[in-house]
């Protein structure tokens, strides 16, 4: 079950499949070709369907490492973007602009 954001409505639970969500996962693969040494800053929500896709199920995938931060603020993100430099492995980061708002 995912729960949807409410963009449209109020928020609700999906029952989704496995299926849906590695199609989620396959443009993500090729756009930003994660790879098991990445590092992703882990920040959005796992019960939605983003959150779950880039945070979770990538990691699964590809076996990289997912950060998960106590707290999040814009102060914080720009602080442990030097931990990774962008170079081989990279430091990835997929959120929404409403994530990075709201947590300022």
């Amino acid at each position: 079950i995912i729960f949807s954001s409410g963009s449209t409505g109020l928020p609700k639970a999906i029952l989704d499949s496995s299926y849906n969500l590695m199609t989620c996962c396959e443009p993500l693969l090729k756009e930003y070709k994660a790879c098991k040494e990445d590092v992703n800053l882990a920040f959005l929500p796992f019960f939605h369907v983003f959150g779950f896709v880039t945070c979770v199920a990538l990691g699964v995938i590809t076996g990289y490492i997912s950060v998960i931060p106590e707290t999040v603020s814009p102060e914080l993100i720009i602080d442990l973007i030097p931990l990774w430099p962008p170079k081989e492995p990279s430091f990835l980061s997929l959120n929404v602009p409403n994530s990075i708002v709201a947590s300022s």
